[in-house]
């Protein structure tokens, strides 16, 4: 038996996973698939085919994020590392030798010294997922087109050192303000998770934990936006929920 016929049998012995960890709180809580839902169900599968998966190589980069915000009427200084992680990862077949590399993509965001476990973690569970086919019975695209509106491309922001961002002010973010294009792909990117009438409140909650540097997204006429690009990458990772 080839290693691709026991990747295929993996994949077709391999059933959906239950949605069994909650994570976060409040209106920002969400139900997502833990690493050991994956791994136990996964686990008794490699031992059957005596197949083995694990980590060879990587590239990472970190954001480190410090702004000056306001809470409860008193200032205060906000920290935000955001590491992003790819991982190389080698399956092999301990019958014949024979290998393939599969590759995982995991971003982590955490105030402390936490953001590389968390992107390993989730870069770890969707090279898995997306390998074997793995499903948690959600179906992101059951949104109508008609519904959310023209679907636009997402862009990509990439920050590949290490830095201290400068405080939110008007002179250190007008080169980086965010587009309307920018901000209704993060409202797009919302209605796939959540109920619409809970948008505001999210924002509402990410505003008071200092997360984004301002609670609405631009003015009344939108001929201006005040949410910048650091607003945008912390909100899809907000939004970059696992499965």
């Amino acid at each position: 038996m080839s290693l691709y016929e026991k990747i295929y049998n993996v994949m077709c012995e391999s059933g959906g996973l239950e949605k069994d960890k909650v994570v976060g709180s409040g209106t920002n809580a969400y139900k997502a698939v833990s690493e050991s839902e994956v791994l136990n169900m996964l686990k008794p599968l490699f031992k059957k085919y005596r197949i083995v998966v694990f980590p060879v190589s990587g590239d990472i980069s970190e954001i480190s994020q410090v702004w000056n915000t306001e809470y409860n009427g008193k200032p205060e200084t906000k920290l935000r590392n955001i590491t992003q992680l790819k991982t190389n990862f080698k399956i092999v077949d301990i019958d014949t030798g024979e290998s393939e590399m599969l590759v995982g993509f995991g971003n982590g965001a955490d105030s402390q010294d936490k953001g590389s476990g968390k992107a390993f973690t989730y870069a770890y569970k969707t090279m898995l997922s997306k390998t074997f086919m793995l499903f948690s019975g959600e179906d992101t695209d059951n949104d109508h087109s008609d519904e959310i509106g023209k679907v636009m491309a997402v862009p990509t922001y990439s920050k590949t050192e290490t830095h201290q961002a400068k405080p939110f002010t008007d002179e250190n973010t007008q080169t980086t303000k965010a587009t309307l294009d920018d901000v209704k792909e993060v409202f797009k990117l919302y209605l796939t998770k959540f109920p619409k009438d809970g948008y505001f409140a999210w924002l509402d909650g990410l505003y008071a934990e200092g997360k984004i540097s301002k609670k609405f997204s631009n003015n009344k006429d939108k001929t201006e936006v005040y949410w910048t690009l650091d607003d945008i990458i912390t909100l899809k990772n907000e939004l970059d929920l696992p499965f």
